[in-house]
């Protein structure tokens, strides 16, 4: 697929959001109230390289109609939004409108026209502020601005999503009554915005869905039926910077055990702004992860729901991003009526295959499913020749795109057979291979194939290397 459709389908998937939150936020937001609400999408295009700052408050008659944003590179809010430190500023922070905010929004890469439409909506927004250029700033007054984030009075967390900034305009700036409201605003915005993402990124079927399934497990200490909640945590995974723009964990993750792929597989871009540290460590960002995809469940689920399903959804996230960041293993077939186990560090005739997730996720997954090697290999062969075109890897790929096709379910849906074994790790004495009668319970049939395809890529690769393309 051209880069450039899956990029035109995020805007167009992007500008599907602006009109959801602002119809959500005209509920809760008199149109004449003097705040700005500006939702962040990363989305690039030559005006917004870095993402968009985009419109999405209810807007005063006369405001000109459709889309309007602003380049991170523009003023005032598009430097405080860029900065590392954002998810920590819990108060408004105040700046004088001056020659240097004027310069950089000049200066951006937005068009004359483009700036012309929002300094038009910003006036009509702040009447009591002289906006003396029809395309900049009005320089000498006070710009109020934080964080557009969902409330953390709850959380007493530091690392909240952030979903774009909230501002107001005053002529001078000691205005205790405006900020009061703009801290009000920018929570109950913050909590509109981050349902209607969650529900057009990841499907609201699906989430209703994954709901169910830690909530059925909870309570069952054998239960690992999370089929709908691993892809979740996947498409999360995938979906990580739309939330924590400020510092992409999850593309790092998988950048540093080139994983790059998965993004441009399944139709994502990586994150534009990258501006925290680096130099983090693979078990601390895969912390962090499970940390955010808490904070997330926290918001959308409620205190009383989360805590008791916490070890649930850590497992549900875990199961699928081990299996994405699994490497090849080569089993030998044990014998019959044994889960003998023997692994090998080259290719066995007629052995087994499967993914083996990093260490550290080992013990917190115990369900890896297991290949007949020969198989997967006649499957890469198969669709080498053929093409892409097998109903079951466009199923796949459908089910991990950005607002992903309906919730699904069952062996039936993908066309497969369960795998012939299941491997699970023992902290102590390492592998075990169960026979996949005797998990017959397991109903993890997304999650199987989703391992299934990632080894025939890998068979499509050598494939294509040992044919020249």
């Amino acid at each position: 697929m051209d880069p450039t459709d899956d990029n035109d389908t995020l805007i167009a998937l992007a500008d599907d959001e602006v009109r959801r939150v602002r119809s959500s936020l005209e509920a809760r937001v008199p149109p004449d109230y003097p705040v700005s609400i500006y939702l962040y999408q990363p989305v690039g295009a030559d005006e917004h390289p870095d993402g968009r700052l985009v419109d999405v408050a209810p807007r005063p008659p006369g405001a000109p109609d459709g889309v309007i944003f602003q380049p991170l590179s523009a003023g005032h809010t598009g430097a405080f939004f860029s900065r590392a430190d954002a998810a920590e500023i819990f108060e408004p922070l105040v700046q004088a409108i001056d020659q240097q905010a004027i310069d950089t929004y000049g200066s951006s890469p937005l068009s004359p026209a483009g700036r012309q439409r929002q300094v038009r909506l910003e006036s009509l927004r702040y009447p009591l502020i002289s906006f003396p250029s029809q395309d900049l700033p009005p320089e000498g007054s006070y710009i109020h601005q934080m964080a557009l984030a969902p409330s953390v009075a709850e959380l007493a967390l530091l690392d909240f999503p952030i979903l774009g900034m909230v501002y107001t305009i005053t002529p001078d700036g000691d205005r205790t009554r405006e900020v009061r409201h703009l801290v009000h605003v920018s929570q109950r915005a913050g909590q509109a915005a981050l349902f209607e993402r969650v529900k057009l990124l990841w499907g609201e079927d699906l989430l209703l869905a994954a709901r169910r399934e830690v909530d059925t497990a909870y309570g069952k200490p054998d239960t690992d039926t999370f089929d709908n909640a691993h892809r979740l945590g996947i498409l999360f995974v995938l979906s990580h910077h739309w939330f924590y723009p400020q510092r992409p964990i999850a593309w790092r993750l998988l950048d540093d055990l080139s994983r790059r792929r998965w993004f441009g597989a399944f139709g994502w871009q990586p994150p534009l702004l990258r501006v925290g540290p680096a130099n983090v460590g693979l078990r601390e960002n895969v912390d962090v992860l499970h940390r955010d995809f808490l904070h997330l469940c926290y918001q959308l689920c409620g205190p009383e729901r989360l805590e008791p399903r916490e070890i649930r959804l850590r497992k549900a996230l875990t199961g699928g991003l081990a299996t994405m960041l699994g490497d090849e293993m080569w089993l030998e077939r044990p014998p019959a009526n044994s889960t003998e186990l023997r692994i090998c560090t080259s290719k066995p005739r007629n052995g087994l295959i499967t993914l083996v997730p990093p260490e550290p996720w080992l013990a917190a997954d115990p369900g890896i499913p297991v290949f007949e090697e020969r198989r997967i290999w006649q499957s890469a062969r198969r669709r080498h020749r053929e093409g892409p075109g097998t109903d079951w890897v466009a199923r796949i790929h459908e089910s991990l795109k950005p607002c992903p096709s309906a919730c699904t379910k069952g062996e039936g849906r993908y066309g497969t057979k369960t795998p012939l074994y299941w491997l699970q790790h023992d902290g102590r004495e390492g592998f075990v291979l169960i026979d996949s009668a005797e998990r017959a319970e397991r109903q993890n049939w997304w999650l199987v194939q989703f391992s299934r395809l990632i080894l025939e890529e890998h068979a499509l690769q050598r494939i294509r290397e040992n044919k020249g393309g």
